[in-house]
């Protein structure tokens, strides 16, 4: 779905499940959304394609796997076209 100035309608996905070992706590949620967060906004900074909203471009990377402090994935994330 495009928006009037052309540019695609995304949205951001994030799913975390809880319980394992290293997962249990709030710290561990946000030791997560911290990963996350990191990775995005270092993907920014080598952004290769300045007229294309870094959505758009992590959306071609489709979906990522966040994992805890133990290596084991708990959850992913992705951007993805506005249904």
């Amino acid at each position: 779905m495009h928006s009037r100035k052309g540019k695609t309608d995304m949205e951001f996905t994030l799913r975390i499940s809880m319980g394992n070992d290293a997962m249990q706590s709030v710290q561990d949620v946000a030791d997560a959304l911290q990963g996350v967060a990191e990775y995005i906004l270092s993907r920014d900074s080598i952004y290769p394609y300045p007229h294309t909203p870094i959505a758009e471009y992590l959306y071609r990377e489709s979906s990522h796997r966040i994992k805890d402090l133990n290596g084991n994935t708990v959850g992913s994330w992705e951007f993805r076209e506005s249904e």
